[in-house]
């Protein structure tokens, strides 16, 4: 009885069904996967660093200057500098 059923739906249908019971739909998602993540990896291929500002590399470089300074005094006892720290 059930396979008089499953003939009489399928001789209704429009379209003939898939050869392993999946339908047209689940087969175009299952190959639009490698599309989206070919997609994704060539939107993801863009700059990742900024251009060239002079201003950030000016202030970088006078950083870098007064941290010198400052790392030098580091390694001098506390006593020394304790006169610096109150005012």
């Amino acid at each position: 009885m059930d396979e008089d059923r499953v003939r009489a739906a399928l001789e209704d249908s429009s379209t003939p069904p898939h050869p392993f019971g999946r339908s047209k739909g689940a087969e175009m998602h299952r190959f639009a996967w490698p599309g989206l993540v070919l997609a994704a990896a060539v939107a993801s291929c863009g700059p990742t660093i900024s251009t060239f500002s002079p201003i950030a590399y000016e202030q970088a470089t006078s950083r870098s200057k007064s941290m010198r300074g400052l790392m030098d005094r580091a390694t001098e006892p506390y006593a020394d500098h304790r006169a610096d720290t109150e005012s």
